[in-house]
């Protein structure tokens, strides 16, 4: 598909037969029919900057957008701010939009069953929603409680993050700043507000809208919390 590069995200554009795939490390939008077995087109993709990589996420709309952003990943260098681009598959025309982003570069994404809302997460633990049909994005704040943020806690790392079936909350298990704990949260939608729900046992968990219809979460899991290493699993979530 690309010569000499790799492909980080992949999904797949609404009412049509091409799968969007992000190159790794141009992000360069990759525009494959699947079809036809054959690349469609090669979109160049933001230009690139010293300490500034590409996300782990490629955000296709049913209105026919491709989202496409650059951050940081350090959490030293979280309050970095960068522009979102905007890929048109209709005009074929790629914009640097009026939205920015924090955080770090985006780490996860989940959205609703109509395809109106697409919410996404950093790698350092911003939530941000994106409105397909006005293409306005909100920033909704840290991925954890109001009080532990005041304390002084932070997320150094967020790997994914989940829709709950009756899509009224967001799941997902940062690990935070200072501590090897592994604590499940949830994002209540119409509160805006970030609530513990539990502990899990200390790991690294990863994995974005794995859901199955009795509204199961999964997340891959790997390592003690501070290491990658060893004791690969599935977690399950059980609602």
């Amino acid at each position: 598909m690309t010569e000499h590069q790799g492909i980080i995200a992949l999904s797949h554009a609404p009412g049509t037969d091409l799968l969007v795939g992000l190159a790794h490390p141009s992000s360069d939008i990759v525009l494959f029919d699947y079809s036809h077995g054959r690349v469609q087109q090669l979109v160049p993709g933001i230009p690139w900057r010293p300490g500034n990589p590409l996300s782990r996420e490629v955000v296709v709309t049913k209105k026919g957008k491709i989202y496409t952003y650059r951050g940081t990943e350090d959490p030293a260098q979280r309050d970095e701010v960068y522009r979102i681009w905007a890929y048109d598959l209709e005009t074929n025309a790629s914009t640097e939009t009026a939205y920015t982003a924090t955080g770090g570069f985006w780490n996860g994404q989940t959205w609703t069953r109509d395809g109106e809302a697409i919410y996404l997460a950093t790698v350092n633990g911003e939530l941000y929603r994106l409105d397909v049909e006005t293409e306005v994005f909100t920033h909704l704040g840290h991925f954890l409680p109001t009080e532990e943020y005041r304390a002084g806690v932070r997320v150094d790392s967020l790997y994914g993050i989940t829709l709950s079936a009756d899509e009224k909350r967001i799941y997902g298990i940062p690990r935070r700043s200072g501590s090897g704990a592994s604590n499940l949260y949830s994002y209540e939608i119409a509160a805006g507000a970030v609530t513990l729900v539990g502990q899990l046992e200390p790991a690294i968990y990863t994995g974005s809208h794995m859901r199955d219809s009795r509204g199961n979460i999964y997340f891959a899991k790997f390592g003690d919390g501070e290491s990658w290493e060893v004791k690969a699993r599935l977690s399950i979530l059980r609602p």
